[in-house]
């Protein structure tokens, strides 16, 4: 195979990941085929997660078909929210990553007046999946069948198809550097970048976006919007802990102020210009939730988010290589197993400390056992009685505690010979499980603590995704730190 051919994987030269032209990306094939990949995992994702919600416990009743067809025969005279503002604009983000899946999977070039052609597939296609999930819904006894709910997840799939065009460009220019990136440093900041987009997306989750001052002033006298840290608050050990994990997840944009915008492939901008672009971020995504009418804008979560920010720039300033190091690749600790898995072990007892605090443990075997046979459930079926709201600050808190334990445990397995990664894999995997099931049973004995099955499956698989992601990825230099 020649070098120039466009079916062989791109090595680029070093520091040219930086400054791939957006135009070039895509003409590339290995930008083309990421971007498929990636994309389809997000539609699939996304429909599964929309079909499953739609109909879980899936207690079907049978007989069913009158109530179908007297659904079908209903007028759609009312394309009013059934379950209320915030239940409509969640179904909306619903179908966000339908369309914006679909449209990565479908299209090449998203300039194109051709676009539309597909886009008005997936509107076809979503539309179509809605109306069979909401007639399925008549057959469940604890759902409600709307139309509004078919009109909300179709202007979510319009709404991620243009989400698509408009940043579909600079969706590939991200991925196709980190699937080039020469090292690992390089490839930690693209991922904050991504998670800095992310959170984004969280804090005006669920849409329920409002400029007017009315709803503002309403938003203030509700207790939504709160100046003076500190002040306020009914303080107690669960909101002390929810404090500290906003911390916790304000340490990335720290680590980002670092190396953002920043021009030398090596460099760090320095402790006092990183501080400020961190609290940047943080103010700025707190800002984003003054306009969403569910949310709370909080002073006390940005001084505490300031605090996340300063141990983020002061971490990176410690581990980030510098002079041969650099050089090289990383430093000769971070290159030992031993040295990941001593960290994985130290961090396990992080969500411990969250999920267990304030560690007053009481033993009732009527209450344990009830909450080890809820643990046996149908999966997101005990969170049904949740709003929106609440359920993506779970999934969230789940994520976010346990990735990064798959993800050090993923990083010492990348030093260890190629032949035992699988092996050292599954190993790695029936650890994380077994931490993830250990806090799940404590959690029986902590009152106001509930155990479910579903943070179970999120937790393992957040952690065991960040964990075979960074052992099995593929290695294009020696030195990966």
């Amino acid at each position: 195979m020649s070098k120039d051919s466009p079916t062989e994987a791109i090595v680029l030269p070093e520091g040219a990941w930086r400054d791939v032209s957006t135009a070039s990306l895509s003409e590339t094939s290995a930008g083309n085929k990421a971007v498929r990949r990636w994309g389809f995992a997000v539609f699939l994702c996304g429909t599964a997660f929309a079909v499953y919600g739609s109909l879980v416990p899936f207690n079907f009743e049978a007989g069913g078909a009158a109530s179908i067809w007297e659904w079908i025969r209903a007028v759609p005279d009312r394309f009013l929210p059934t379950g209320g503002r915030i239940d409509f604009f969640s179904n909306i983000c619903l179908g966000i990553p339908i369309g914006f899946g679909a449209m990565a999977c479908l299209i090449r070039n998203e300039r194109s007046v051709f676009a539309v052609v597909p886009m008005i597939a997936v509107m076809a296609w979503a539309l179509m999946m809605s109306l069979v999930v909401e007639g399925a819904q008549t057959l469940l006894p604890t759902r409600t069948a709307s139309y509004s709910d078919v009109l909300a997840q179709s202007i979510g799939t319009f709404l991620g198809c243009v989400s698509w065009i408009v940043f579909g460009r600079t969706v590939r220019h991200w991925l196709f550097r980190l699937e080039h990136a020469e090292r690992g440093h390089q490839r930690l900041e693209l991922f904050l970048q991504g998670y800095l987009a992310v959170q984004f997306c969280m804090s005006v989750f669920p849409l329920d976006v409002t400029i007017h001052p009315a709803d503002l002033y309403q938003k203030l006298q509700r207790g939504q919007i709160n100046l003076i840290p500190f002040v306020g608050h009914n303080w107690n050990g669960e909101l002390v802990a929810e404090m500290l994990f906003f911390s916790f997840t304000s340490i990335p944009y720290g680590a980002l102020a670092t190396r953002l915008w920043v021009p030398s492939r090596t460099g760090l901008r320095n402790v006092a210009d990183s501080l400020a672009l961190g609290m940047a971020m943080v103010v700025g995504i707190e800002l984003c939730q003054l306009f969403v009418a569910s949310r709370f804008t909080d002073a006390t979560q940005i001084v505490m988010g300031a605090v996340g920010v300063l141990v983020g720039v002061l971490l990176m300033h410690a581990l980030w290589p510098h002079g041969a190091a650099a050089a090289t690749g990383g430093r000769t600790w971070l290159q030992s197993p031993g040295t990941w898995l001593l960290g994985a072990m130290l961090y396990a007892f992080v969500p411990a400390a969250f999920l267990l605090w304030p560690f007053d443990f009481v033993f009732d075997a009527v209450v344990v056992r009830q909450e080890l046979h809820g643990m046996l459930g149908i999966p997101f079926d005990r969170l049904l009685g949740h709003s929106p709201l609440p359920l993506s600050t779970i999934f969230m808190r789940d994520v976010l505690l346990y990735l990064p334990l798959g993800l050090l445990l993923g990083a010492g397995i990348r030093w260890t010979a190629r032949s035992w990664r699988p092996v050292l894999v599954i190993a790695g995997s029936v650890g994380i499980v077994g931490v993830v099931l250990g806090i799940e049973v404590l959690q029986t004995l902590v009152p106001g603590r509930t155990a479910d099955v579903t943070s179970v499956l999120l937790s393992s698989m957040a952690g065991i995704g960040g964990l075979a992601g960074l052992a099995f990825r593929s290695e294009r230099r020696q030195a990966d730190i």
